[in-house]
């Protein structure tokens, strides 16, 4: 006959997000900043991060980020359902710029109300505005449907874009193979001769 024990005596520690708990929205043909935040944050002793996805189509048009803005409530319940987080950012620089960050922030604050929301945008403007930035240099993959409205984004937050280009590369899951050294040429090309304050490259699914 089998001895069941049950209730075995046992502590309970939060060791692995004992700082901070960082919960990420990214999307479902992302290649790279699932990767790379966690090689940033795997050094943080006590930092955890905790990565969900969002359904979303590779074609990145206007249209398909926009879709977007219905799937994140539910996504954001996937996170540590039942646990606090300290944040939540949403991954998408374009589709925040496409929904708009209020319209991401209400979302995400529809099932996690009271936990701080970011995204990528959100955190560009802010740091050009902390370095005193006023023009900008603006590389992005997107194809000029989606690099106009990024650009606007810009423009309307006060900042001046001397120079604007893009990969032109529709397909997310392309995007996310552009080599390192692609973008660094582009800029160097492209960017050296403009008198701008800032680059800003574009996309958390670049490397």
């Amino acid at each position: 006959m089998t001895e069941i024990i049950e209730a075995v005596p046992h502590q309970i520690q939060d060791q692995i997000g004992s700082r901070a708990r960082l919960g990420v929205i990214a999307l479902a043909a992302d290649h790279v900043m699932e990767h790379e935040l966690g090689l940033v944050f795997s050094r943080v002793e006590g930092v955890q991060l905790y990565v969900t996805r969002i359904a979303m189509d590779p074609n990145v048009s206007t249209e398909n980020l926009k879709t977007m803005e219905g799937r994140l409530s539910a996504a954001a319940e996937t996170l540590l359902p039942g646990a606090s987080l300290d944040v939540i950012g949403y991954g998408c620089t374009s589709a925040s710029v496409m929904i708009g960050e209020p319209h991401v922030e209400s979302a995400i604050h529809a099932v996690r109300p009271g936990v701080p929301v970011t995204t990528p945008i959100t955190a560009g403007l802010e740091i050009l505005r902390v370095l005193g930035a006023e023009t900008v240099g603006l590389l992005t993959p997107y194809i000029e449907q989606v690099n106009g409205p990024v650009r606007a984004y810009f423009e309307k937050a006060g900042l001046e874009v001397m120079k604007s280009a893009t990969f032109s590369e529709p397909d997310d899951n392309r995007v996310g193979l552009i080599t390192p050294a692609s973008i660094r040429e582009a800029v160097l090309d492209l960017f050296a001769d403009q008198d701008i304050d800032a680059m800003f490259v574009s996309c958390t699914n670049l490397r």
